[in-house]
């Protein structure tokens, strides 16, 4: 079946670490208008929200996968 082929996630530790994601070209643009501004200190041109990563896999899971959480795996790096 299809959902035999698709893969599980697995996620090391307990799934609580964040990440900031953000498109590409908006992080491309805010570069680029970094480098041509007046600006002379430090600037985070990144997304401030963080999403932990078992939010990102249990998002990913219900869009492409349509099955339980049982399917994400956590585990350690050993």
């Amino acid at each position: 079946s299809l959902h035999d082929a698709l893969p599980i996630f697995s996620i090391f530790g307990d799934g609580q670490q964040t990440r900031s994601f953000c498109y590409v070209q908006d992080l491309i643009d805010g570069i680029e208008a970094l480098l041509f501004s007046e600006e002379i200190t430090p600037v985070n041109i990144g997304n401030p929200d963080e999403r932990s990563v078992l939010s990102l896999a249990e998002a990913l899971q219900a869009i492409f996968m349509e099955s339980s959480v049982s399917d994400i795996f956590l585990g350690d790096n050993n």
